[in-house]
């Protein structure tokens, strides 16, 4: 009896001790907290719940047959701090109908060191790696935008790309004539004097307004490469990929003016069995599959000798080919150094398992592979048994092979010519003895027929 009394006694003792020391914690209905959440962890209704506590701009209901807390979002929305959708779209409401108001697509790039950026001027790239420095005087080629802030030497400037921005002119404007870059002032849009699109030189896009002098003046870039259609009533006839009116060639859907390609100035570098024929607006290559990799080109010298900028469209058509074959049929453009035959390829190949559809490689020449470049973009995931067929080996693509006198640059364009996206800037030395002086376009048919066509072909000016 004793012993029970002093053991109880010591139970006690420790029970207390539990609960002042948190423990063996109890609720106000006598219910250990500790049971009670695990309740609720385990998603055990009970028979009584509260509904949440809501923030303003929301409103919370308990919905009984379902036992949920109903939040409903109230008002026209809350104020947005940074939206992607262009220069200036932040800090803006978001309207009841959830629509976000934005003035065009934008990059963020590192201002040259010398020179700069100047705000509202005409920008493009230069170096490796790229910085972004104000477009030169007499530019023909090259401007990626209009600057929209953080301008100068230091920092990053903001970019804008295409939609509507303000942009410094060198002279008076008319309403919905083309902008090019001026011949005069380093920077400054330029108002062509003409609402037909201009048959040279790179097109900003349109001015907005009437203008008698120089000034700051809102361009639209979304024309910067125009949707040409042929004059009304014109008669188009079918031109292998192309349309024509007997004056211009015209590719759809766009339906933008092209520079035909053609077979003229190119000779062959390693013919092999290829075979070239022209097909209307474009010329075709036929190459039959061979077990080895290697090239197959037409090349070209540019007019420029110490600078240059290639802008391409062709169709890759490539045969698609099953992954882990270690095959790599490719169609390509590539900057070529005639003197030691060395090559850099940049194009469309149907891909192994380790292989992008974007391939950048370096040959020491047309049937000795050197190396492959580490920054491959693909368009979609490759399956894993079979290469997927991406619809771009059948349909144009835009590419453009820039030579400034110091480094190589390489883009690419998804949609018509009009946004080039850019995948790599590299110093010439880094594979070419001295410079190149060619620009080709080619196949390397390892492994699957290749059979692209050559749309587009302009040299122009940086």
């Amino acid at each position: 009896m004793h012993s029970f009394k002093r053991w109880g006694w010591v139970a006690l003792v420790l029970l207390a001790g539990w609960i002042a020391a948190g423990l063996w914690p109890l609720n106000a209905s006598g219910i250990v907290t500790a049971a009670y959440n695990l309740i609720q962890q385990a998603g055990s209704p009970l028979t009584a719940r509260t509904t949440i506590n809501c923030s303003t701009g929301m409103t919370c209901s308990d919905d009984s047959v379902n036992k949920v807390t109903v939040m409903t979002a109230t008002g026209t929305g809350g104020s947005v701090t940074q939206v992607n959708t262009g220069c200036g779209a932040s800090g803006g409401p978001i309207t009841s109908t959830g629509t976000i108001t934005g003035t065009g697509v934008c990059v963020t790039i590192a201002n040259a060191s010398s020179t700069g950026t100047t705000v509202n001027t005409l920008t493009k790239l230069t170096g490796a790696p790229s910085t972004a420095v104000i477009s030169g005087a007499g530019d023909t080629a090259g401007a990626i935008g209009i600057v929209d802030s953080g301008a100068g030497t230091t920092g990053s400037a903001v970019i804008q790309e295409n939609g509507q921005h303000a942009c410094v002119f060198d002279g008076a404007t008319t309403a919905g004539h083309y902008v090019q870059i001026s011949a005069t002032t380093a920077g400054n849009c330029h108002d062509t004097g003409s609402a037909t699109y201009p048959t040279t030189g790179q097109v900003i896009g349109t001015v907005l307004s009437t203008n008698g002098g120089a000034g700051t003046y809102t361009v639209d870039m979304s024309l910067k490469q125009a949707n040409v259609t042929p004059a009304a009533g014109a008669t188009l006839s079918v031109s292998g990929p192309c349309l024509t009116d007997g004056t211009n060639f015209y590719l759809p859907p766009l339906n933008r003016i092209i520079t035909a390609a053609s077979n003229t100035t190119f000779s062959w570098v390693n013919q092999n069995t290829a075979t070239i024929a022209t097909s209307g607006c474009a010329v075709q290559m036929t190459a039959t599959s061979n077990a080895g990799g290697s090239v197959q080109l037409r090349c070209s010298s540019p007019p420029m000798t110490t600078s240059f900028t290639l802008t391409a469209a062709f169709i890759s058509n490539v045969q698609p080919i099953t992954l882990g074959s270690n095959t790599n049929n490719e169609s390509m453009v590539a900057f070529r150094e005639s003197t030691t035959a060395k090559l850099v390829t940049y194009g469309l190949t149907s891909a192994n398992n380790s292989n992008p559809p974007w391939n950048h490689q370096q040959w020491t020449n047309p049937t000795t592979f050197s190396s492959q470049a580490s920054d491959n973009i693909p368009f979609s995931p490759n399956s894993s048994t079979s290469q997927t067929l991406w619809p771009y080996f059948w349909a144009p693509i835009w590419v453009k092979l820039q030579y400034d006198g110091t480094n190589l640059l390489y883009s690419y364009s998804y949609d018509g010519g009009v946004t080039f996206a850019q995948l790599r800037s590299e110093a010439k030395a880094t594979f070419f003895t001295t410079a190149p002086d060619q620009v080709c376009w080619g196949t390397n048919p390892q492994g699957g027929a290749a059979n692209p066509l050559m749309i587009d072909w302009l040299v122009t000016s940086p």
